[in-house]
């Protein structure tokens, strides 16, 4: 029976066979060295999987959204983006490696430049460039998806905000350049 285990350092599954248990191995996700566990026993003699017959099935359930083949241990469809877990099993189970998101805090400084329209063009656009950051990486798997609405959500105040200002200066200046010509 193969060995399962996840690699500490970028949580991916690795299998490997019994006979490599105790051994030194290099992760082929991220290369960090990990160390073989020894093979769990069954949990019990009624109920066994048998890896032999289809080791790809053995691992998969079904995406209730989409009905493709999704992992045991995914959080979100590979097909169709689905979540597979509920927010509490989430944020219990997130991953060491995985940044908090930060979304409160954007969303506050987006509101904020609203109030001081002027200077809040200086919290604006660093807002929208670290939310659009953070929505990747929180696609990519490497920061909380916890806060993924409120991050989107500062980053389309905070382009509302910039292009609403950008068009309040063209149109004073426009209107400053015409109302000299008479």
């Amino acid at each position: 029976m193969p060995i399962e285990f996840r690699c500490d350092h970028c949580n991916r599954l690795l299998r490997t066979t019994e006979d490599k248990a105790g051994l030194t191995a290099q992760c082929p996700g991220c290369g960090a060295d990990l160390a073989v566990p020894q093979p769990e026993p069954p949990a019990s003699d009624e109920f066994e999987i048998d890896f032999e017959t289809d080791p790809l099935q053995a691992d998969q359930s079904k995406c209730p959204m989409c009905g493709s083949p999704v992992g045991s241990r995914d959080e979100r469809c590979r097909n169709c983006g689905e979540q597979l877990v509920t927010d509490d099993e989430w944020t219990s189970s997130r991953p060491a490696f995985m940044k908090p998101h930060r979304g409160a805090g954007l969303l506050v400084f987006a509101i904020l430049s609203w109030l001081f329209m002027c200077i809040g063009l200086l919290f604006s656009i660093p807002v929208w460039v670290m939310a659009d950051n953070d929505l990747k990486a929180m696609r990519a798997g490497l920061m909380d998806r916890e806060g993924e609405g409120l991050t989107n959500a500062a980053k389309i105040i905070s382009i509302c905000h910039t292009l609403f200002f950008a068009f309040m200066f063209f149109f004073f200046c426009c209107l400053g350049a015409f109302g000299n010509i008479r």
